[in-house]
């Protein structure tokens, strides 16, 4: 029988984070906290939890964008060698990161994704001290 969880898998920090403030979410409406106030426990669980699914879902798009590329790349490969007598391969590659940028794509995401946590981690705090 096959693993019905297997995409459930927890593989990156935001799935960690998503996971742990779901549990604490749910404990803290069942018990009370003494250490923080209730109201702030459940902002920074409900804050951690739609960041979590926020960079999720961005992590399923950039996958989708780089197959994308990554199909770009194979019928751009063909096209070259059906057109021409087979150039050299790093001019092939040169020509398809002039066109296509992929490298931009992922210094995008990258970036993106650090003034996601810069926001998050400032909600955070914010939310905290508030």
């Amino acid at each position: 029988m096959e693993n019905i969880f297997k995409n459930l898998e927890i593989k990156n920090y935001y799935t960690y984070l998503l996971v742990l403030a779901g549990f604490i979410l749910i404990l803290s409406l069942f018990f009370e906290v003494k250490t923080i106030a209730q109201n702030k426990l459940i902002v920074l669980c409900i804050v951690t939890i739609i960041y979590g699914l926020i960079e999720w879902i961005r992590e399923k798009q950039i996958k989708n964008n780089l197959f994308q590329i990554s199909t770009e790349f194979n019928n751009f490969w063909e096209m070259k060698c059906e057109t021409s007598p087979a150039p050299p391969n790093s001019e092939i590659i040169k020509e398809f990161k002039e066109k296509y940028k992929p490298n931009e794509a992922i210094l995008n995401y990258h970036s993106v994704t650090w003034f996601f946590l810069a926001a998050y981690l400032s909600l955070m705090i914010f939310a905290f001290f508030s």
